[in-house]
């Protein structure tokens, strides 16, 4: 390849981009390609996006109209290239330099299908037309996926696409360049495929335990959740208890209430009392002094302001009257006696 180069006049770098435009198109001429390469000033991007557009039928999208190619002043070889005819011999001198030149460009071309005719047998060089992109692109994942998985997600797009999607989405793209015949290639491949596999553990991990602080909330909050639930009916059951229980007090004092013998006239052995409740209401009864201790306690829970469990106790001095079969005069009650009731519960 050096003498190819110093034959052509190109320097290494230019060979380089040669190469690289000739694996990514197919091109197997080298003229072809450093004429290409020239008239895009040497930019790889551009004239490989130029050669995609031309197979896919589309119109380039880097030159908007129609110019003939600049001439190129290659400072290094020494040597101008330009799309212009060559003029024709004038005189002796100019036939002769004519001829020189028509026998050193026939030596040279001779020389250099000769040397790509010889390499073409030494490089196993499996580089082609590419006539379907897609499929290539498609077919190479598949073969890389079942070789070294797992690995990067490839653009599943011809490179045309995969540029202009970059452009238009403003991102970054990166081309992989991939060779069977480099000897490092096997080995890269493994190690990317072992980092490709340890970044996907990593992020395994992190999902798992994302997942596991989740569900961990959802169990606290469905704890929380339930015992909020188990509250809430026991307190509707208490309270629907706590209702019943106040309709059934209602019911049992009207029915004290109905069960009581009618106040008695006014007349000898009869006494009037003054009760006070516990709420500040006052009570006035008259019984008479037959009347026990048990029909006080039933006048006073009859009443609806009466507490549900208490006692009756006496001014002064101050006594408890016991429920029960003593009758008034036997606990020595008199006429315009004042009375207290105490709730028990209070």
């Amino acid at each position: 390849m050096d003498l190819e180069d110093n034959a052509m006049g190109l320097t290494h770098e230019q060979t380089d981009k040669i190469l690289q435009f000739q694996d990514l198109t197919g091109i197997e001429d080298m003229s072809i390609c450093r004429d290409v390469l020239q008239r895009h000033q040497w930019d790889l991007e551009v004239a490989i996006q130029e050669q995609l557009n031309i197979r896919e039928g589309r119109p380039s999208v880097f030159a908007t109209e129609a110019r003939a190619p600049p001439v190129v002043h290659d400072h290094i070889a020494q040597q101008v290239f330009t799309d212009e005819a060559p003029e024709g011999p004038g005189g002796v001198r100019g036939l002769f330099h004519y001829v020189v030149n028509l026998v050193v460009s026939v030596c040279y071309s001779t020389i250099t299908s000769v040397l790509n005719l010889l390499l073409s047998f030494v490089r196993n060089d499996d580089r082609r037309l590419v006539t379907d992109p897609l499929g290539d692109v498609m077919g190479f994942i598949n073969n890389y996926t079942s070789r070294f998985n797992p690995h990067p997600v490839f653009y599943q797009g011809t490179y045309a696409q995969a540029l202009n999607d970059a452009k238009n989405e403003l991102r970054f793209l990166i081309v992989y360049l991939h060779s069977e015949s480099a000897s490092e290639t096997q080995n890269f491949c493994r190690v990317e495929r072992e980092v490709t596999a340890r970044l996907r553990a990593a992020q395994d991990e992190a999902y798992a335990e994302s997942l596991a602080a989740d569900q961990e909330k959802e169990r606290r909050r469905a704890a929380d959740r339930a015992a909020r639930e188990l509250r809430e009916h026991e307190d509707l059951q208490r309270r629907q208890q706590e209702e019943r229980h106040k309709l059934d007090l209602v019911a049992a004092r009207q029915a004290m209430a109905a069960r009581l013998a009618p106040e008695p006239a006014v007349g000898n052995g009869t006494v009037v009392l003054l009760i006070r409740l516990p709420g500040g209401e006052r009570l006035t009864r008259r019984f008479t002094l037959t009347h026990t201790t048990q029909d006080l306690y039933d006048f006073v829970f009859s009443h609806p302001q009466s507490p549900e469990e208490f006692e009756i106790t006496t001014n002064f001095p101050k006594r408890v009257l016991a429920r029960g079969a003593n009758s008034l005069m036997d606990v020595g009650l008199k006429d315009r006696d004042v009375l207290f009731v105490n709730d028990i519960n209070a």
